[in-house]
């Protein structure tokens, strides 16, 4: 059986699927990284404009 990662194109262009994968999950990734900041967010631990 033939197998596809076997052949001569997926040497030579493996890399740039795994690239492009890898950006993928990135941007998938950014939204969900700010709504963690979000839920997570301590305002009471930021400085007020107040002079506190």
């Amino acid at each position: 059986m033939h197998e596809p990662f076997d052949t001569q194109a997926w040497a030579d262009h493996g890399h740039e699927l795994s690239a492009a994968l890898h950006q993928l999950f990135v941007k998938i990734g950014e939204p969900f990284r700010k709504l963690s900041d979000i839920e997570f967010d301590a305002p009471w631990q930021k400085s007020s404009s107040t002079g506190r």
